[in-house]
């Protein structure tokens, strides 16, 4: 059953699989006409203003193509350009503003669908409910189900004098970023902070200080950002990383321009508390107060 609450004059960003529709050349999004939707894809719209103020590239919402290869291969052989769908996780650094927040939403919510087929409470089909925000069952007296959110801890550790950093051996080379990792059954954000530390790099940490929060929708989380103070330094790497290590503000300066080069408006949390860490920690070698 498929959900259609689409804008005849919106443009919809266009999901398969978990894969976006972009681009070929730019790698950009690229979003279609409501009228262009295959049948049988579920068409949903995001609420006005749902994404923030309108900067001029906020997409009216998104098509989910489900297993519909016929609608795929229709939309990735345009002939006016050249399109192709990818995995978004390294491409959301290619867009900004609410084109970015609309794609970090339309994969959430797809992913989550495509998880959650069936009432949990009595088995039945769910189907989106307009606007398409939560799902209702085919039950004569219908379950709602709203997405779920997993929260996740991520965290720049720091001695004072060091960040540390780590890579996934999925990772393009040269990849570094801060620690991060779900939040446990029973226990508070700062103490999954402290878990995830010491099981990736055997590092305990102290105090550990709130810095923010972001959508990942990679499948479902709400990153939240700390800071914490490392009160070890011996790395004892765990199973999860395929490296953890010392990064000195040199070397971070470093990170970031080659991470910038590959997606130069990349605005991630993980970015964010690194570039903090390094102008606090410029201003604090300089005598100027952050």
């Amino acid at each position: 059953m498929s959900t259609d609450v689409r804008d005849p004059a919106g443009r919809y960003l266009v999901l398969w699989r978990d894969r976006v529709l972009v681009e070929a050349r730019t790698r950009a999004p690229f979003p279609i006409e409501a009228a262009r939707a295959p049948e049988g894809a579920d068409v949903l719209s995001f609420e006005p203003g749902s994404l923030g103020p309108d900067d001029g590239s906020a997409p009216g919402g998104f098509v989910l193509l489900n297993a519909a290869r016929d609608g795929m291969e229709q939309l990735r052989d345009d002939p006016a350009t050249a399109l192709r769908f990818i995995d978004p996780m390294f491409e959301l650094g290619r867009s900004t503003g609410t084109l970015r927040r609309g794609l970090v939403r339309a994969l959430a919510a797809a992913r989550w669908s495509e998880a959650t087929r069936f009432c949990s409470r009595c088995g039945a089909p769910l189907a989106w409910d307009v606007p398409g925000r939560v799902k209702i069952c085919s039950n004569p007296k219908p379950h709602r189900h709203w997405p779920r959110l997993e929260p996740s801890a991520i965290m720049l550790v720091s001695d004072g004098e060091r960040m540390l950093l780590g890579r996934q051996a999925s990772w393009p080379d040269g990849m570094y970023s801060t620690l991060a990792g779900f939040v446990d059954q029973g226990e508070s954000v700062e103490e999954a902070v402290a878990r995830e530390v010491l099981e990736e790099s055997g590092i305990v940490v102290g105090r550990v200080t709130y810095f923010g929060s972001e959508p990942w929708p990679f499948p479902g989380s709400l990153m939240l950002g700390y800071f914490a103070e490392a009160a070890t330094h011996d790395i004892v790497r765990g199973d999860e990383l395929e490296d953890v290590r010392w990064f000195t503000y040199d070397e971070g300066i470093a990170l970031q321009s080659r991470l910038a080069e590959r997606t130069p408006n990349a605005d991630t949390i993980a970015r964010r508390l690194i570039a903090t860490w390094l102008r606090e920690r410029s201003a604090s070698e300089n005598g100027v107060a952050s």
